[in-house]
């Protein structure tokens, strides 16, 4: 019997010695988890699938994950640090199935280095764990079972963006001053059947970056070739957004007002796109791209 006590004693010491061990290591079993559906990622192959886990109206953590299904396979998503491109039309490009990124994903406020989220989706019922390493070394475990609230990318505002992806490369204008080249922007929302465009052309001087505020030219149409004229062409293109148009490809229009502003943030290839402008047919477009890398292709990058 005394054995018996002795064994219960240690017991009890390991489990208080443990937790102390562990206070600082968050464990949360969620109480709600919010999806939300932003179409097609970069490359158009996966879709790209923010989603926010909760405990007691408190959101504890936010990941983007990749997935062939815009509901998520079932599966484990590994951490991936692999620098990704932002469009479809180059091979370099890094999203695949099943893998989340560098930069993107948190706990509270602190980046995950490390580890994995396992998905089981059984129809509308879905099961999450969650093991992974921030930046500051600490271990980070939750799970969640049940089912999940989902919005679609309308709301992506409530997370920085609207636009899911934004692609720079080389423009069609070649500009009468040799210091200067045609540089092209196409900010993305949406999948192929909803969807958002804004294209911006402007000439970029070789000793200069992107940032800056880019007010939208009435008169561009694309044919504007000379430096001083700066932004040459600016137009959008749209289909069921954000509500549903009598159009079964979609409407397009020049962009009549406004600027598109570029600022960089934090690492190299980091930047926040803000987005406020009207097209000529009355359209009007506000919203920003803050979230991934941008990659710079081609000869812009070697400047």
């Amino acid at each position: 019997m005394k054995h018996l006590k002795k064994i219960n004693i240690i017991v009890l010491i390991s489990i208080i010695l443990i937790s102390c061990t562990h206070k600082e290591t968050f464990n949360y079993t969620f109480d709600k988890v919010v999806i939300y559906d932003y179409g097609r990622s970069f490359i158009g192959l996966t879709y790209e699938i923010p989603i926010k886990f909760y405990f007691k109206d408190k959101e504890i953590s936010s990941f983007y994950l990749f997935s062939f299904d815009k509901y998520l396979e079932s599966g484990v998503y590994n951490y991936t640090d692999s620098i990704v491109g932002t469009h479809h039309a180059f091979p370099k490009s890094r999203y695949s199935n099943k893998t989340f990124f560098k930069d993107k994903c948190k706990w509270w406020d602190n980046y995950i280095t490390s580890g994995t989220v396992t998905v089981d989706r059984q129809n509308d019922n879905y099961t999450f764990i969650i093991d992974v390493l921030d930046v500051n070394g600490e271990q980070h475990y939750g799970k969640f079972s049940g089912k999940v609230e989902k919005k679609d990318w309308h709301t992506k505002s409530e997370i920085g963006g609207i636009f899911c992806s934004v692609g720079f490369w080389e423009g069609y204008i070649q500009p009468t001053d040799e210091n200067y080249v045609g540089t092209m922007m196409q900010l993305d929302a949406g999948d192929i059947y909803n969807y958002l465009h804004v294209n911006l052309g402007f000439l970029l001087h070789k000793n200069s970056d992107i940032t800056g505020i880019y007010h939208i030219n009435p008169n561009a149409n694309g044919y504007i070739q000379s430096a001083v004229d700066g932004v040459y062409s600016n137009f959008c293109k749209y289909r069921d957004y954000p509500v549903e148009e009598d159009s079964k490809y979609g409407v397009e229009s020049w962009l009549e007002s406004g600027t598109i502003t570029i600022k960089r943030v934090n690492e190299k290839w980091q930047y926040r796109i803000d987005v406020d402008v009207i097209a000529k047919n009355g359209y009007k477009i506000k919203g920003c791209f803050n979230g991934g890398e941008i990659d710079l292709f081609g000869d812009i990058i070697s400047w």
